[in-house]
């Protein structure tokens, strides 16, 4: 896959359980989670970027067959994830909130203290946001902690957007198909 950093700097796909994907299955629905990092450099100095380990492994391994191309018009709901910032402090953070020695011990922030700190900033929100607006992408409901841009759009927006081509494989494990980027 081949994209703009300033846009998203990865495309993964990640179910986080197999009950989920059992659910995914079959549905007019494929989860796909967008690991976006924004760069910090002018637009005009960015080049494109090949990604790595980004496809399923029945994909990249050549165990599921190839049934063919995703319909153009089938809906993808997806959703961009930022990095957060600080991560370093956010991992003090967190050891603090369960020390129970320690002062800050259950002490959580709440959303906004958490987005100021940790969240990704309102310059890099807006600009995933513009990303996906530019490319035909329907926003869903923005949360307020910034982590998340929910897009949908057919295959063919997300293949446009993201550089990608969405094709349906046989699992070779189960009798069904998924889709999946190639």
């Amino acid at each position: 896959m081949v994209f703009h950093s300033r846009a998203v700097c990865t495309f993964v796909v990640r179910l986080q359980s197999i009950h989920t994907l059992r659910r995914l299955i079959g549905q007019p629905t494929l989860l796909l989670i967008l690991i976006a990092v924004l760069a910090s450099m002018p637009l005009e100095a960015q080049q494109l970027q090949v990604l790595k380990g980004h496809v399923r492994a029945e994909v990249s391994e050549h165990r599921a067959a190839l049934v063919g191309a995703l319909a153009v018009e089938k809906p993808i709901n997806a959703s961009i994830v930022l990095q957060l910032r600080n991560r370093d402090a956010l991992k003090r953070l967190l050891d603090r909130l369960y020390d129970p020695s320690g002062a800050d011990y259950r002490h959580f922030l709440s959303v906004a203290q958490f987005t100021e700190q940790f969240g990704p900033s309102s310059d890099d929100f807006n600009a995933v946001v513009a990303f996906a607006r530019a490319n035909g992408l329907t926003v869903g409901d923005l949360p307020a902690n910034r982590l998340v841009v929910p897009i949908v759009g057919t295959a063919a927006q997300m293949n446009a957007a993201f550089n990608v081509h969405m094709n349906v494989y046989q699992d070779p494990a189960e009798n069904r198909t998924f889709f999946a980027r190639s």
